[in-house]
């Protein structure tokens, strides 16, 4: 026996309202369309191959995509980061969601919702939401106000602290 579904309501986010009669909801800029929970945005979005010396801090009211690497003594800051490479000894911080490629080594994190990375070394990260961790994650201290999960079946972590709101989920323990 099931229980009746009730009808699911999509609010307007930032940069979006609803039209006069209440049944859309309208852009009032453009950009990049995004759905977060029950509300929809419209965000600015830069693309820039690689964060190191020679691009300085990075500040951007809207989604951060970087091709390349973070590097150390560095700084991203931005609505929303999605980086294809790895992260040194630098600091992100996000009201959204964190997405990192491959590695995160030695940096600092502020993540407002999830955290996704292929495996973080000496981090320090405080996550709103959940983190997903693909292989490992050793001497860092994470705390996360929901889920802390290794997706990997041979994944572990070692050394550091680890805390999670509701639930850790980990194959290996070091």
């Amino acid at each position: 026996v099931s229980t009746p579904g009730k009808q699911f309501r999509i609010r307007p986010g930032r940069n979006t309202r609803f039209n006069m009669e209440g049944t859309h909801i309208i852009a009032t800029k453009p950009g990049v369309v995004c759905l977060k929970n029950d509300s929809i945005s419209v965000e600015n979005m830069k693309v820039i191959d690689k964060v190191d010396a020679t691009t300085g801090h990075i500040r951007f009211d809207g989604i951060v995509s970087i091709r390349g690497n973070v590097s150390d003594r560095c700084s991203v800051e931005a609505v929303s980061i999605e980086i294809g490479g790895s992260v040194g000894k630098a600091r992100l911080r996000s009201i959204g969601d964190i997405r990192v490629g491959q590695g995160i080594n030695g940096a600092v994190i502020q993540c407002g919702s999830s955290l996704r990375a292929n495996n973080m070394v000496d981090t320090q990260a405080s996550i709103g939401e959940h983190a997903l961790v693909d292989e490992f994650v050793t001497d860092s201290k994470v705390y996360c106000g929901s889920t802390f999960q290794i997706l990997s079946t041979s994944g572990y972590v070692s050394g550091g602290e680890t805390q999670a709101g509701s639930l850790i989920l980990v194959p290996n323990v070091g």
